[in-house]
C-alpha cells in the first residue's frame, strides 16, 4: 500500500466517515507489518467542511478544474488592460460559479454549506487561479483547510494538505518561469495632468491603498478565525466520534464482564456442588474401607491355620 494513494483514498470519503477509514487503512497497514505507514495514516489530519467540499468536487467535478487551470494559466500570462479586464471578468464568473456548484453538490451529498465555508470555497479557487502552488494544492484533492491569497506573496500551502510531498510539488511549481503571483490591482493611467491635480490623485491613491490593505488585513483576520473556528468545530467532532467509539467499546466490555461474572458464578457454583460430592464420597471410601477392614479380620479368624 502507498502512503498516497491510501491518503487520496482516505480523503474522498465522507467527514462522517473519516475516522472510521482511517483506522481501517492504518489497521490493514499494520497487519501488512508497515508499521511506518500505519503511523503516518494515524496522524493524517480531518479535512475542515470547506476543505473536504474541495476535495470532493476534485474528483466529482473534473470540468471545473479544468476550467480554473485553464484560467490559472492565462491569468499568469502577458496582457494589456484590456484582456485583464476580460480575464478578471471571466476570474468572477468563475469563482462564483465554481463555489455554487461545489456548495450544491455538497447539499445533495447531505453536507450543509454555511456563508463561511462559501467564501473559503470562493478564497480556494481566488488562490488556485493566481498561484501556481494554490493549484497544485487544489488538485490534489487532499487539502485539509481551504486556501487564500492577498495577491501578492505566494501561498504557503504546507499546513494546508495533507502530505509534505504535495507542498514540495507546490513550491516547485511557484518556482516555475510563469508561476508569479498576480497581483490584481488598476494600473495608472499616463497622460497629462497639472501637479496639483497629481498630488491629489497620489493622496486619493494612497488612501485607496490603505483602506484596501486595513481591508485586506481585516479580512485576514476574519479568515483565520473562521478556519480556527472550522479547525476547532472539526476537532470536536473528531472528539465526540471518539468519544461515542469508546462509549460503546465500553458498554462492549461491560457486557463481556457480565457475562464473564455470570460464567465465574456457575462455575463457583459447580465448584461447591464437586466439593460437597468429594466430600461426601470420601466419607463412604473411608466408611468402606473400614467395612474391608474389618471382614479381612473376620476371614483371618474363620480360616483354620
Amino acid at each position: 500500500m502507498e502512503l498516497r494513494d491510501a491518503a487520496r483514498q482516505l480523503y474522498g470519503v465522507d467527514p462522517s466517515s473519516f475516522m472510521a477509514e482511517r483506522s481501517r487503512l492504518a489497521a490493514e497497514a499494520r497487519s501488512a507489518g508497515e508499521k511506518d505507514l500505519a503511523k503516518r495514516l494515524t496522524g493524517l489530519r480531518k479535512p475542515t467542511v470547506a476543505a473536504w467540499v474541495v476535495n470532493a468536487a476534485v474528483r466529482d467535478r473534473p470540468d471545473l478544474l479544468d476550467d480554473i487551470r485553464r484560467l490559472g494559466t492565462e491569468l499568469r500570462g502577458d496582457h494589456d488592460d484590456v484582456e485583464l479586464r476580460e480575464l478578471g471578468t471571466e476570474r468572477r464568473r468563475l469563482i462564483a460559479r465554481a463555489a455554487r456548484e461545489w456548495a450544491a453538490a455538497a447539499g445533495e451529498r447531505g453536507t450543509a454549506v454555511s456563508e463561511a465555508v462559501q467564501r473559503d470555497l470562493e478564497s480556494t479557487v481566488q488562490a488556485a487561479l493566481i498561484d501556481a502552488g494554490a493549484a497544485v494544492a487544489l488538485d490534489s484533492g487532499m487539502l485539509v483547510r481551504p486556501l487564500s491569497a492577498n495577491g501578492l506573496d505566494a501561498i504557503d500551502v504546507s499546513d494546508a494538505v495533507a502530505l509534505p510531498e504535495i507542498a514540495d510539488e507546490a513550491r516547485e511549481a511557484q518556482g516555475a518561469p510563469d508561476a508569479e503571483v498576480i497581483e490584481f490591482r488598476p494600473r495608472s493611467r499616463s497622460g497629462t495632468s497639472t501637479a496639483k491635480e497629481t498630488d491629489r490623485a497620489r493622496a486619493s491613491n494612497d488612501r485607496a491603498a490603505s483602506d484596501r490593505a486595513a481591508l485586506d488585513r481585516a479580512a485576514g483576520r476574519l479568515a483565520a478565525a473562521e478556519r480556527e473556528l472550522e479547525e476547532a468545530r472539526s476537532e470536536l467532532a473528531d472528539l465526540r466520534d471518539r468519544l461515542h467509539e469508546l462509549d460503546g467499546e465500553r458498554g462492549r466490555l461491560e457486557t463481556e464482564i457480565d457475562d464473564l461474572t455470570e460464567q465465574l458464578e456457575g462455575a463457583r457454583e459447580d465448584l461447591a456442588r464437586v466439593d460437597r460430592e468429594r466430600g461426601e464420597l470420601r466419607r463412604r471410601r473411608t466408611h468402606g474401607e473400614r467395612a474391608v477392614t474389618d471382614a479381612e479380620r473376620r476371614v483371618n479368624r474363620l480360616t483354620p491355620e
